[in-house]
């Protein structure tokens, strides 16, 4: 099971998945409208998680924000930062990424 959860909307993430064709691999879409406080807090990706019915354990997130970072810790997944976003690796990799 693989979701997004983006802070940009639903119709922007959708958009953009279309355009490379990969809008397929993904079980749920969540945005910024979606229920639950905006990254770095963690409801939107345990909202995604129980619309995928998968544990915080069973669980990856990949970002490329501190926001992203803090909000995958923040939920218990294991969290990947990735250097494609504004934050360098000091930031993502920061033990202070939690609520």
């Amino acid at each position: 099971m693989i979701g997004i959860v983006s802070s940009n909307s639903i119709n922007t993430v959708k958009k953009a998945s279309e355009k490379f064709g990969i809008l397929s691999f993904f079980d749920a879409v969540l945005g910024i409208e979606d229920p639950g406080r905006p990254k770095p807090h963690s409801d939107k990706i345990l909202f995604c998680l129980k619309m995928l019915k998968c544990k915080a354990y069973e669980s990856i997130l990949v970002g490329d924000t501190i926001e992203d970072v803090s909000a995958g810790k923040n939920a218990g997944v294991y969290t990947i930062g990735v250097l494609t976003g504004s934050s360098n690796m000091e930031k993502l990799s920061s033990r202070s990424n939690i609520e």
